[in-house]
């Protein structure tokens, strides 16, 4: 699922020629890191056997100054509220909500690092057995 996310974040124009690292953010301005959060993926369960279940996952950018964050965020956070990425395997994704967004002040490289929490929403289908 963090791979689905990623391919998905990669096409959002905030981030174009950027490489989006897996659980690694890298020291360049503009650096962009998409991370697993543990959680329960169950959300709810129905009597046919499908779920509703979320993925949750933090997105973090290195900004040096210069950058007005704030709205840099409100437009990243615009574009993943108008759609959702196609998933594999019977799920069906249903849309994103953000959880948490805070910055951290990293004085070894002199930026800031800002901070999304989402969580993915999909129904999955019980596999035939």
């Amino acid at each position: 699922m963090l791979k689905q996310v990623t391919d998905y974040l990669q096409k959002c124009p905030f981030f174009e020629n950027t490489i989006i690292g897996q659980d690694f953010l890298g020291e360049e301005d503009g650096s962009v890191s998409v991370q697993m959060v543990a959680c329960n993926p169950v959300v709810q369960q129905y009597a046919d056997g499908a779920t509703l279940r979320q993925f949750m996952f933090k997105v973090l950018v290195r900004l040096y100054n210069g950058t007005d964050a704030e709205h840099y965020f409100e437009r990243v956070s615009e574009w993943f509220l108008q759609g959702v990425p196609q998933l594999k395997d019977g799920r069906c994704a249903q849309r994103f909500e953000i959880v948490k967004s805070s910055a951290v002040q990293d004085r070894e490289y002199g930026s800031v690092c800002y901070e999304m929490t989402w969580r993915l929403l999909y129904y999955q289908r019980e596999c035939e057995r």
